[in-house]
């Protein structure tokens, strides 16, 4: 499960990252887009586990 302080860790990065891509025509590095992709592991995680009967 995700912890209330890793789920603002997430939101908070995610938000840095969204303000980024918005200024910047550069796409995103290869480490940027794993940490995305691992992150949303999370959050898939922590939902099957909170949303599973």
């Amino acid at each position: 499960m995700i912890t209330p302080q890793r789920l603002h860790e997430v939101c908070r990065f995610y938000n840095l990252l969204q303000a980024r891509v918005a200024e910047s025509p550069e796409p995103l590095s290869m480490l940027q887009r794993q940490i995305v992709v691992d992150m949303m592991g999370e959050l898939i995680e922590h939902a099957k586990q909170t949303l599973t009967p």
